[in-house]
């Protein structure tokens, strides 16, 4: 997804950068309401950083969308232990991997979850 990283999710978006002894410890990038990359170094998992960069775009919108691999259960883990729910399943057509779309809202109104 590298490419469309660059060009498509990164271009036209808000990007908030966590640093770590004067180093990039994680970063999350917004496009409206949707989280087009939410990144913390591997090192640097499970410190906080993740959730910090969250809290940060949940103070800046009252709802955000993502969509999250359906594989990655540390992510969907995650993604849920914040607040966000399940309203979607379908397939990246671009990698042909099943995936969740998730939802957050404040006040926790996030809509449908299908499981």
């Amino acid at each position: 997804q590298l490419d469309n990283m660059r060009t498509r999710y990164i271009p036209g978006t808000e990007v908030f950068v966590c640093e770590h002894n004067q180093a990039v410890a994680g970063r999350c990038a917004l496009r409206g309401d949707w989280i087009a990359a939410l990144f913390v170094a591997p090192k640097l998992q499970r410190a906080g950083i993740g959730q910090a960069l969250l809290a940060h775009a949940k103070g800046l919108r009252p709802t955000l969308s993502l969509s999250v691999y359906k594989a990655n259960a540390a992510s969907v883990a995650f993604y849920q232990g914040q607040g966000f729910l399940i309203t979607e399943e379908g397939l990246d057509e671009e990698t042909g991997q099943q995936e969740y779309s998730m939802r957050w809202a404040r006040g926790g109104l996030a809509g449908p979850q299908s499981q």
